[in-house]
């Protein structure tokens, strides 16, 4: 399970690089086609690593490829 979160965290953070502004975090799943608590451990992967950065729009949760 691991090696898929580290495989998913990798597309991902490039999916979050090409769209160039921050993605609504449920979106993610459906663009990858990943099981949705694949994707949210995979997010915390990069949370981790200080590779993304999450901020709020209205209620929504999106996240970005942290500068």
């Amino acid at each position: 399970m691991v090696a898929q979160v580290g495989e998913t965290a990798g597309r991902v953070w490039e999916t979050l690089n090409r769209a160039k502004e921050p993605v609504h975090v449920t979106e993610l799943p459906k663009m990858l086609k990943v099981q949705t608590s694949v994707v949210y451990m995979a997010l915390g992967w990069l949370a981790r690593e200080d590779k993304v950065a999450f901020s709020l729009q209205g209620k929504r949760a999106m996240v970005a490829v942290r500068e």
